[in-house]
């Protein structure tokens, strides 16, 4: 277990990444050429053998209950069987969120500290744009500390 809590994105590369213009579009398009489904979808992003992914269990499953009861689809990608991954995210557990039009809703840590829980969370109250069409700006939350495992460390 990590004895200090550490940055999502230690070397800045999504902060500065996600602040080009067509950055959700790149995205989108990455994430299009692998599934035929985004609209209205949640990406639980994990890679294998990091604590960190242990401690994210509990509100996976609510995130997972919520967006069953909307209709939202939800599906689990490893980094070690989605290495195309590593170029969007320098650090896992995180999530991706699309709304019913294919549009990047949130990307980034499930939350920040230690815990991993919908007190210290802004995934849950994203939920219900999933299945709207908002036409809002997205989040690419890059600025968290908490229980992370770097993606590109394996």
């Amino acid at each position: 277990m990590k004895t200090k809590l550490v940055w999502f994105d230690p070397e800045s590369v999504l902060t500065q990444v996600s602040s080009q213009p067509d950055f959700d579009r790149r995205l989108e398009l990455s994430f299009k050429e692998k599934f035929e489904q985004l609209g209205n979808t949640v990406f639980h992003i994990h890679e294998q053998g990091c604590m960190c992914s242990r401690l994210t269990q509990t509100q996976r499953g609510k995130i997972d209950q919520l967006a069953q009861e909307q209709g939202t689809i939800v599906q689990t990608l490893s980094l070690s069987e989605q290495p195309w991954l590593r170029f969007w995210l320098p650090s896992t557990p995180a999530i991706v969120m699309f709304d019913e039009t294919e549009k990047l809703v949130y990307l980034g840590p499930y939350s920040e500290g230690w815990l991993c829980n919908s007190a210290n969370s802004l995934v849950e109250s994203l939920l219900p744009r999933l299945s709207k069409t908002v036409g809002s700006i997205a989040i690419v939350h890059s600025q968290a500390k908490g229980c992370y495992c770097s993606a590109n460390s394996s």
